[in-house]
């Protein structure tokens, strides 16, 4: 074989492997944040193949559906949050779950989370959270 038909190929080699590789990133950011576990100070979102699920100090939410990232890790999409109380709940109680967006942003295997009423746009509260590791959650009782 000459040195040209080699070039060609070993050419054509790294072509296929860089599209291949395309290929992979593009596919995982179209899959959205895999599922796990992330928490945080006062946080745990566990992230499923159909939503997430949130539980904090005094509350709980989710939302459905894939978190998908633009190519700056933001993300945003829409759920629900529930506060809680302290003490005895009465049977009939129920709380009202809150329309809320959840946005943030992902870089490695951080997240930095920020919760607003859909209504008010207030604030519900700022979170960093990392992939993996443990909540410290101290549930109102």
């Amino acid at each position: 074989m000459n040195w040209s038909c080699r070039i060609t190929m070993a050419v054509a080699g790294w072509l296929w492997l860089a599209q291949l590789l395309a290929m992979s990133l593009c596919t995982s950011a179209a899959e959205g944040i895999p599922p796990g576990q992330w928490g945080g100070q006062h946080i745990s979102l566990e992230i499923t193949k159909t939503g997430g699920r949130l539980e904090f100090d005094c509350a709980h939410g989710e939302f459905d559906g894939r978190l998908q990232p633009d190519r700056q890790g933001r993300f945003s999409t829409e759920g629900i949050y529930i506060e809680e109380h302290g003490g005895p709940t009465r049977m009939d109680n129920q709380s009202a779950k809150i329309p809320v967006i959840y946005a943030g942003q992902i870089n490695g295997g951080k997240m930095k989370l920020t919760i607003k009423r859909k209504d008010t746009q207030k604030s519900l509260g700022s979170f960093t959270l990392k992939r993996g590791e443990e909540a410290f959650i101290v549930k109102c009782r």
